[in-house]
């Protein structure tokens, strides 16, 4: 077999498998604590969320924005989302592009704030003030250990 064609079947086999798994899961279970009781939860807009940390203020001796707590959920094992907490530090307005602000948030619990630091699985973990969605885990800042997404 070639290897176009080794590339085809291989994306091919990849495909299939991840279609069959979004068709035939159940939606899963999650964590009451991190997650609203909605299905789907209102999202918060930057300028509210801007206006939470305005609120907060900063810190007197280290001129440090105090930052906004939040509540995530990730699967570590299996398929049960699990709870972790989430301090938003500042948002990055133009961060990621035009447009498109980048929420800076460290991360703890679930062995994030260990040695493990926040993992690619993590990507697409939803992060919650109270009942709204503020967004999702979607960047690292370093290649070691770090909290900061």
């Amino acid at each position: 077999m070639s290897r176009f064609g080794r590339r085809r079947l291989f994306v091919l086999l990849v495909l299939s498998a991840l279609a069959s798994a979004l068709s035939v899961s159940p939606a899963l279970p999650v964590v009451a604590a991190a997650l609203p009781d909605r299905e789907c939860a209102p999202t918060m807009a930057t300028a509210e969320l801007q206006a939470l940390l305005d609120a907060n203020g900063r810190d007197p001796d280290t001129g440090a924005q105090i930052p906004v707590e939040a509540t995530g959920a990730t699967v570590v094992h299996g398929t049960t989302p699990q709870a972790f907490t989430a301090e938003i530090l500042d948002i990055d307005y133009g961060g990621i592009g035009i447009d498109h602000d980048l929420i800076i948030a460290e991360l703890s619990g679930l062995g994030i704030d260990g040695e493990r630091g926040v993992w690619a699985g993590m990507s697409g973990s939803p992060l919650y003030i109270g009942a709204q969605l503020v967004g999702a885990v979607s960047y690292g800042f370093t290649w070691g250990a770090s909290s900061l997404a």
